[in-house]
């Protein structure tokens, strides 16, 4: 069996075969969100005609990457196509090609897809092309678009609920449109999604493909599902964990953790955790976990008369 041209982590291909159209993902920092990303909106696009797959980035340098990314795949891709031609005695050519007939580097590459509007645009005909369009997580300048929605960093979105309230509408005229999320946990326990997020359970086993559990809803119903993939996962993924002090080291989560600058950063961007502010007597993981044990187990009483004394 050929060896595939883009080569997933075993987290990165269990998202990437998934066939939900709505799903959250919560990975530790650095686990290839953005490569994944790439390559699901270069594969979408290269399947479709006239589609759309829009990342909503945080920043526009962070919109930057993820165009990186398709560039990374682009390369690959046509020096793959490159090889197999010359197989078949036959020749082929791009416009990311230099003067002697090679591939251009990445950033070239990139250059060329970002140009003015940061866009990467794959025709499938002299009339028909598709493309992948950076947005800013901005109510105001989000709307308008149709087609996927990658979403990168939602944790961190200023004005989340707005944001939500313009990208949804974009999904929503085709049932094979996707609406895809990524984020660590917020940092903020006052944003939308340290809530949405929270899982129902403390302890998760350690899984080289991550875990899976559903969002929580305001009216208690089936919620949508969240990917998990923390950094016991990611050493499973051979996603490893290395030295501050030591090149090259790799590093077990005790001693990756022993070695953080900012333990709660690290809980927080490296275990998942989601670490709340305030005082109060009884934690959000706490209590969510606890309405989770008890579902459909208890009693309900609604008062409908105004009782006057």
């Amino acid at each position: 069996m050929p060896e595939p041209i883009i080569k997933f982590t075993p987290p990165q291909e269990e998202v990437f075969w998934s066939t939900h159209r709505m799903l959250w993902m919560l990975w530790r920092r650095q686990l290839g969100k953005s490569f994944l990303f790439g390559g699901k909106a270069l594969d979408r696009c290269m399947e479709r005609a006239d589609h759309m797959a829009c990342f909503v980035s945080g920043s526009i340098l962070m919109g930057g990457e993820l165009i990186e990314k398709e560039a990374i795949l682009w390369r690959k891709l046509i020096d793959a196509q490159r090889i197999a031609a010359r197989a078949a005695g036959l020749h082929l050519t791009s416009i990311a090609d230099d003067d002697k007939g090679n591939t251009l580097d990445v950033d070239a590459i990139a250059d060329l897809f970002q140009h003015a509007k940061l866009e990467c645009t794959i025709w499938h005909s002299q009339t028909s092309y598709s493309r992948t369009r950076v947005l800013s997580p901005n109510p105001a300048t989000a709307r308008g678009f149709s087609g996927d929605v990658l979403g990168d960093e939602v944790c961190f979105w200023p004005d989340f609920k707005a944001t939500m309230d313009a990208i949804e509408p974009i999904i929503s005229r085709r049932p094979d449109w996707i609406m895809w999320l990524a984020s660590s946990p917020p940092a903020d326990d006052t944003h939308p999604t340290f809530e949405i997020l929270q899982p129902q359970r403390d302890a998760w086993p350690a899984n080289a493909r991550g875990n899976w559990y559903q969002t929580n809803t305001e009216d208690g119903t089936e919620g949508f599902p969240v990917h998990r993939c923390d950094a016991n996962d990611g050493i499973l993924a051979n996603v490893p964990l290395y030295s501050l002090k030591t090149a090259g080291k790799k590093l077990t989560i005790e001693e990756a953790m022993s070695e953080a600058i900012d333990k709660e950063s690290f809980r927080r961007n490296y275990l998942l955790q989601f670490i709340a502010g305030g005082s109060a007597a009884l934690g959000l993981q706490d209590l969510i976990a606890a309405q989770q044990r008890g579902r459909n187990q208890g009693l309900a009483v609604e008062i409908t008369d105004t009782l006057f004394v």
